[in-house]
C-alpha cells in the first residue's frame, strides 16, 4: 500500500484534517502531495507525522508491510 494512502486512511479514522496533521512539520499543501503520491517523505518527516497520528513510527516508515486492516 502507498505511504500516502495509509496516511490518509489512519488521519480519516481520527477523524483530523490535513491541516491539523502537517501542522510544524510540513505545509498542508506539501502532506496533500505526500498522500497524494507526488512525494515521499524523508524518515524523519514520517517520524513526525506518525508522532502525530498516534502509530508507531514503523508503522508508517515500513510502509511496504501489508496491514489487512487497511487492505479491505
Amino acid at each position: 500500500m502507498h505511504i500516502g494512502r495509509r496516511m490518509a486512511m489512519i488521519r480519516r479514522s481520527l477523524g483530523v484534517s490535513q491541516e491539523w496533521v502537517a501542522k510544524g512539520i510540513v505545509s498542508r499543501s506539501h502532506y496533500s502531495n505526500i498522500e497524494n503520491g507526488r512525494y515521499m517523505p524523508a524518515p524523519d518527516v514520517l517520524e513526525l507525522i506518525a508522532k502525530k497520528l498516534n502509530v508507531p513510527d514503523k508503522y508508517l516508515i515500513e510502509h511496504n508491510v501489508p496491514d489487512r486492516k487497511l487492505c479491505r
